[in-house]
């Protein structure tokens, strides 16, 4: 049987993916609502204690607040991705517990069973499986064939894309439903997270948008140029309720030549240019060495001079490394890493990711 692996751009799974509930979500239900075989209940050998107090220390009190800053401040990353995990699942449950519901509604109204109901609406939403849906499927997962061909494994991509396929009719049904039902709402908030800009930030879009999406970017990075049409997508779409923040955070470590790139984006900043060459930059991935980086600057009309000396000088690093830093602090460790509204989109998403979460940020504001 084939497994497919999630959508990854930049290293970062789709978590918006609308696909059934998994196995390790299971798993981690089950483990979350099983009692362990020799515990004893808490109420019988402890005083019951406020919800937010985790811990106590002597007369010290430790909230769950407390422990988080401190789990943030020894480990951004760990607490950053850890936290995000649990509400895409938090989340993903809701969808399916929502589901379930509109589905045993509808039954009802019908004077079916759910399982009768999604027998006999399912199939006419089902699409058919083309040569060309198996062959994009095989590519998409040929790293995990073993070196075998299309023909070879043909039966069962095919049996997995059926699956799939049920799984979308499925939801498609429930999507229907949720669009003619009342009486929905779902509080549960994402984590957030604070960023600190400056004025002179690089920014897109009008001061006062009601979405502000801050990009941590790196120039020597493909998939950092991979999600920059999916911005001027977003631009394109909601207009002035966008406003777009780049900040540098160059990957020395795999992109030696990212930080000297930054530097110069710096220095087309000073003269009023910063996003024509990083557009330029991003059109030219190859051509990042300090002779190609003067001769963006001269393509764009720059003070070829004042741009050259700015560079050389080194006098941009500082705003360089503070920028790096700021995001290291949040806990970056890879890019692109975007932040809607301080809500963290890691890697070059699909566009119907960054646009689920703009249209849930806009109606929360409503």
């Amino acid at each position: 049987m084939i497994e497919a692996s999630p959508a990854v751009e930049g290293g970062a799974p789709n978590r918006m993916s609308r696909t059934h509930v998994t196995l390790s979500m299971v798993v981690l239900a089950a483990a979350l609502t099983a009692a362990p075989a020799c515990a004893q209940s808490p109420a019988a050998t402890r005083t019951a204690v406020p919800s937010d107090v985790a811990a106590k220390i002597g007369d010290r009190t430790l909230t769950v607040d407390e422990i988080d800053r401190k789990w943030r401040e020894l480990d951004a990353a760990s607490y950053m991705k850890s936290t995000q995990e649990m509400f895409d699942i938090r989340r993903r449950v809701i969808d399916v517990l929502v589901g379930d519901h509109l589905l045993a509604e509808e039954a009802k109204k019908r004077g079916l069973t759910t399982e009768a109901l999604v027998a006999q609406e399912v199939p006419k939403r089902i699409q058919e499986i083309t040569e060309t849906d198996l062959q994009a499927a095989y590519n998409q997962m040929r790293s995990q064939m073993g070196g075998r061909t299309l023909d070879e494994v043909r039966a069962p991509l095919a049996q997995y894309l059926a699956q799939q396929r049920q799984t979308e009719a499925r939801q498609a049904l429930v999507d229907e439903l949720r669009a003619k039902a009342s009486g929905i709402e779902v509080y549960l908030d994402p984590p957030r997270f604070t960023i600190e800009t400056s004025a002179d930030e690089p920014v897109r879009g009008p001061a006062n948008a009601p979405v502000e999406i801050i990009a941590f970017s790196d120039f020597q990075c493909p998939y950092c140029a991979r999600v920059v049409p999916t911005l001027e997508r977003l631009q394109e779409t909601f207009g002035d309720q966008i406003k777009l923040v780049f900040r540098d955070f160059p990957l020395t470590s795999i992109h030696p030549q990212a930080f000297q790139a930054a530097e110069a984006g710096e220095c087309a900043r000073e003269q009023g240019k910063f996003w024509e060459f990083h557009d330029l930059v991003f059109a030219n991935p190859r051509a990042l060495g300090l002779d190609d980086l003067k001769g963006h600057a001269a393509a764009l009309g720059l003070d070829t001079a004042a741009f050259a000396a700015c560079v050389e000088s080194g006098r941009a690093k500082a705003r360089v490394q503070a920028d790096l830093e700021a995001g290291q602090a949040l806990g970056i460790t890879s890019t692109p890493a975007l932040f809607i509204n301080g809500r963290h989109v890691a890697g070059a998403q699909p566009y119907e990711v960054f646009e689920a979460i703009i249209k849930d940020e806009l109606a929360r504001r409503k």
